[in-house]
């Protein structure tokens, strides 16, 4: 897999070596998982199956030490020392660096002039550790280093550094040899396994998952899919396989891959799986590499789709597509997203997806954000519906009446927005006052702009003028009857005055369900009531299933 350790676990490894290196006790790094095999060479080779970002970094930090014993130099080689002078300091720290260098090499007396590198990364990734990490030689440039790669620079650049503050850039040979020798070296601790195969790897990761140890399914299903490709199309299916493995993350960017497989793996047609049982459900279906490769391009092809949905923008879709996917974000809907994949593979992004993203939006927002309802049964509902487009059983009109089995009745949804509670939500909250501000007024305002503010009628913290609220005031701050739209300007203008002199602010505004409310004489929990239960009969007419 590709290196993915960032500042965050080097600093934690970082503080448990130090730590080591004070008391002199040990720590525990989790398991390892190892597969042996034998080299034609008749040399023991193990795959490291489950533990290659510790190896990986161990090995950066056993360098960064044995770097810096021959003083702070910024390049050179590990395998071809400098020469130094005779004095005893000096030839003192080059035997240092020799000793060390074993935790990183082994020198075969077949072939003694060139050291073995005892660690394969594996890909771009192996020539880079070997041609600039065990050089101590930075890329000219990075614009071309791939994300892991420059991960690798940096673990080298951070432990160096962190060597240097702790040692106040002196060479400090026994105590730079002492603390990888001793402290990393014999401190850090494994719970060592080995396997025969593959199918004994796989077994032990679901039981470590089942365990509750912290391994991904996305990891365990790459490690799958590559061995499964690996065995059948050798390197170029490899290679392949890395290609649109490296799009899917270039597309998804910081977030987590594994809601997006599991959305995927029912977008193609299979039964709703618990993310616990992800991985054990893709193992069981996809066999062979033909199998394997098609669910890779099937990754390839959703990962863009689905990070268009997270971050939709007006290069990616429609004016009419851009709203509905912006108002399911703010809801912070996720089950639809099956479908969604399912419907642009089968139906591309053109009227037939508009008008299903127009469905999900108010099924979404009617059952679950307002209705408060599991969202459980409305997954199941999006995932046979993706099913059944898949097989070519659905066109739209039958998608979306299948959809409507997932909705509520209008009577449930006008009670439940009656008494709906924001709970801080302020994007949520400006979504709904301005989709009721439409329909009211027939203006269309950027949900984005900054000049568009959500204007508490009850202040959060209320001074005199309002002793028709009790003390438990915090029950009616968040309520969509207490919330209304001002412009930034009168938002500060009103602040926490009373309702007789914020009801002037009102009439002024530009916003329908503003102006409103200066025809109000007081502000009370009647009233609020009241202006809520007319917002509900507004929605409902706003959100329903057409």
């Amino acid at each position: 897999r590709s290196y993915s350790w960032g500042e965050e676990e080097w600093e934690e490894l970082w503080e448990d070596i130090e730590q080591m290196a004070r008391t002199g006790g040990q720590h525990y790094m989790g398991y390892i998982v190892l597969q042996k095999s034998v080299t034609p060479d008749d040399n023991v080779r193990y795959t490291i199956i489950d533990g290659q970002q510790r190896i990986v970094t161990l090995s950066v930090f056993a360098l960064a030490v044995i770097s810096l014993l021959d003083g702070p130099a910024e390049t050179g080689s590990l395998f071809q020392f400098r020469e130094t002078d005779q004095d005893s300091a000096a030839h003192d720290a080059r035997l240092r660096q020799e000793q060390l260098a074993q935790f990183l090499k082994w020198d075969d007396p077949v072939r003694p002039r060139e050291p073995r590198i005892r660690l394969d990364l594996g890909g771009d990734s192996d020539a880079f550790y070997r041609d600039h990490i065990l050089r101590l030689r930075k890329p000219a440039s990075f614009a071309r280093v791939s994300r892991a790669n420059r991960r690798l620079w940096e673990a080298l650049e951070f432990f160096r550094q962190r060597l240097r503050e702790r040692f106040n850039g002196a060479s400090a040979g026994e105590d730079l040899a002492r603390l990888l020798s001793k402290n990393a070296a014999k401190g850090l601790v494994f719970t060592e396994m080995h396997v025969s195969g593959e199918d004994a790897a796989y077994a032990i990761f679901e039981t470590l998952n089942a365990r509750g140890a912290m391994l991904s399914s996305p990891d365990l299903l790459k490690n799958f899919l590559f061995a499964t490709v690996g065995q059948e199309r050798g390197e170029e299916g490899i290679r392949r396989l890395k290609r649109q493995w490296g799009g899917m993350l270039d597309h998804l960017g910081r977030e987590d891959p594994t809601p997006f497989l599991r959305h995927l793996w029912h977008s193609v047609g299979n039964e709703v799986t618990a993310k616990k049982r992800l991985f054990r459900a893709m193992r069981t279906k996809i066999k062979g590499a033909d199998a394997a490769l098609a669910f890779m391009d099937e990754i390839g092809d959703g990962a863009e789709t689905y990070s268009d949905m997270l971050s939709p923008s007006p290069h990616a879709w429609s004016k009419e597509q851009l709203p509905l996917l912006r108002a399911l974000n703010i809801c912070r809907a996720s089950s639809h997203f099956a479908l969604s994949l399912a419907a642009a593979r089968r139906w591309g992004r053109g009227a037939e997806f508009t008008k299903l993203l127009r469905t999900c939006a108010a099924l979404s927002f009617r059952r679950t954000t307002i209705g408060g309802q599991n969202p459980n049964q409305l997954e199941r509902i999006y995932a046979e519906t993706a099913s059944a487009i898949v097989r070519g059983n659905a066109d739209i009109s039958q998608a979306r009446e299948n959809l409507r089995k997932g909705d509520v009745s209008d009577e449930f949804f006008t009670r439940a927005f009656e008494i709906y509670n924001a709970e801080g939500r302020r994007n949520l909250a400006l979504h709904i006052l301005l989709a009721l501000e439409r329909r009211a007024g027939a203006i269309s305002h950027d949900p984005e702009s900054p000049q568009v503010t959500v204007e508490h009628i009850l202040p959060h913290e209320p001074g005199e003028g309002w002793d028709a609220f009790d003390r438990d005031i915090d029950r009616f701050i968040w309520r969509l009857g207490n919330l209304t739209l001002l412009s930034a300007g009168d938002n500060r203008k009103c602040g926490n005055l009373p309702f007789a002199e914020k009801r002037e602010i009102y009439r002024d505004s530009e916003f329908a369900i503003t102006r409103e409310l200066a025809e109000r004489s007081e502000w009370t929990p009647e009233a609020l009531d009241y202006r809520q239960s007319e917002f509900a009969k507004l929605a409902k007419a706003i959100w329903r299933l057409e």
